[in-house]
């Protein structure tokens, strides 16, 4: 026997737990929240609202529109259609390969792995918390994010696409096309960069010494 509901409206402040033997069918997420152990199809998560797909869960023919949020974390699945300016993120455990990110929509690899992504114009990818992009390709106006333990590998930064290393995050092998931008502000490239400014500044000095003597 298994529990099952339809057609629920999930208010601001609101939660809806399915548990693994649950069903729930044409959820609407206005603000709310709902978590999937079980079964999911057809909800529909509209701005702040946010549907969780947990271990042992599954949701399908999911509608995330603008503002909403949905997080598929490991052991979990779902199929999706995201509007501009909605966000997937994808927790440990889930892989995706060949995901585009269209205008407006934001991916976070929060400890999951993103292989070959397609950062689109006004697009992010923003990788954090262990998460693993992978020949992630970042066209003009798109923009890639790698931040606290988060690592990106061989990214291919087109032109106009622009990569962020911040504070924790690591990129290894990026590729930066003319007019495309890689701005480190304090990941590991810009710590060894200032490592390297201070040794070469130290070796210099002596020698801007002498020079000031010899003015003298």
């Amino acid at each position: 026997m298994f529990g099952s509901a339809s057609d629920d409206l999930v208010e601001s402040g609101g939660i809806q737990i399915v548990g693994s033997s649950g069903i729930v069918q044409g959820a609407i997420l206005s603000g709310g929240e709902e978590d999937v152990f079980g079964s999911a199809v057809g909800t529909s998560v509209g701005t702040g609202g946010v549907l969780a797909v947990e271990s042992g869960g599954g949701a399908a023919s999911v509608t995330v529109g603008a503002g909403g949020t949905l997080v598929i974390l490991g052991g979990g699945s779902a199929s999706y259609s995201i509007a501009s300016g909605a966000t997937l993120e994808i927790g440990s455990g889930v892989v995706l390969s060949g995901i585009i990110v269209s205008d407006g929509m934001t991916l976070e690899v929060s400890g999951g792995t993103a292989v070959a992504a397609a950062i689109q114009p006004f697009g992010q990818d923003l990788v954090v918390s262990g998460g693993l992009t992978s020949g992630t390709i970042v066209s003009s106006g798109g923009t890639e994010i790698v931040s606290q333990a988060g690592l990106s590998i061989s990214a291919i930064l087109q032109t106009s696409g622009e990569q962020i290393v911040a504070s924790g995050g690591t990129a290894i092998g990026t590729t930066i096309a003319s007019a495309a931008e890689q701005v480190i502000s304090a990941g590991r490239h810009w710590l060894e960069l200032r490592d390297r400014r201070s040794r070469f500044a130290d070796r210099l000095r002596p020698v801007h010494q002498h020079h000031d003597r010899c003015r003298r």
